[in-house]
Formats: structure tokens, C-alpha cells, sequence
């Protein structure tokens, strides 16, 4: 009578764990650049810290289109895009200055042709400006914010 409860005991302690399907591997890429960098560790702890599952890291694996196309091929499970590099890099679509139709454009395609989801944005903005010494400013007589807004309809 014992040996079969010892038995049964231990087929259930080893089939139990055998049974149970394994966690997903989580994949985190990232661009070549220090701000994907650190983006795609943020993103790495917070799921580590919040699922208590680890998570592998795959940073530096080059440009936009690399880090597409290894997450089209199964290669990545996330990585951190910027819309309007996505936008333009990868959809070959014209520049566009509404950030929330360029977000838009952008979710909708990687949904229907990537079989991606696009997150919501971040909460900040990658928007650049010009740096020029102020003695240079000043010799050179340029009011750089002048000389932008004057041309800037030619950019777009």
C-alpha cells in the first residue's frame, strides 16, 4: 500500500512540472545608438520586474531596417522605433508634420502587414535643436530661430 502512494506521489511530482508548458521567451532588441539602447534595457527590466521572467537582450543589432526585419522574422519580440523613422524607413511614406496621424498611419500598417502592435508613445519626444556658441551667433550676426522659421515651408 505505501509503495503505491510513494509511487503515485512521486509519478505526480515528476509528470506535474513536465506538464506545464514553458514561459515565452522574451527578446529585446535595439538600434546601434546609446537612447535605443538604454530605451530597450528600460523595457527589459520593467517586463523583468513586472513578470519575474528573464529577458534576453539582443542591443547593437544595427539600423532601422535591421531591427524590422529581425522582428518580422521572429528574431526580436520587441524593440524601440521612433514613428516617423518607421513611418519613412520602413513604409516609404512621405514626411508628415501631425504626429498623432503619423502614430496612426504607422499603427494601422504594422498591424495589417506586420502582424505588429505598436505601443503607445513613451510620453516624451525626440525633437531636435540647433547648437551654435554665442560668440559664433554673435560674429556671425545669426539669429538662428529667424532664419528657420523663413524657410522652413521649403523642408516639408
Amino acid at each position: 500500500m505505501w509503495q503505491k502512494l510513494i509511487f503515485l506521489v512521486l509519478l505526480v511530482v515528476l509528470l506535474v512540472p513536465a506538464c506545464q508548458s514553458p514561459k515565452t521567451a522574451i527578446v529585446i532588441g535595439s538600434k546601434n545608438f546609446t537612447e535605443s539602447i538604454i530605451l530597450a534595457e528600460l523595457f527589459a527590466q520593467h517586463i523583468e520586474s513586472v513578470t519575474g521572467q528573464s529577458v534576453t537582450r539582443k542591443f547593437n543589432l544595427g539600423g532601422t531596417i535591421v531591427c524590422h526585419q529581425a522582428l518580422v522574422a521572429g528574431q526580436i519580440n520587441i524593440y524601440p522605433e521612433y514613428t516617423g523613422t518607421a513611418l519613412m524607413a520602413v513604409l516609404q511614406q512621405p514626411a508628415e508634420t501631425n504626429p498623432q496621424k503619423v502614430y496612426e498611419s504607422v499603427k494601422k500598417v504594422y498591424e495589417t502587414k506586420f502582424n505588429a502592435t505598436l505601443s503607445k508613445p513613451l510620453g516624451f519626444n525626440n525633437t531636435f535643436a540647433i547648437l551654435i556658441r554665442s560668440e559664433d551667433a554673435q560674429n556671425l550676426q545669426l539669429n538662428i530661430n529667424y532664419i528657420l522659421r523663413k524657410h522652413q515651408k521649403k523642408w516639408i
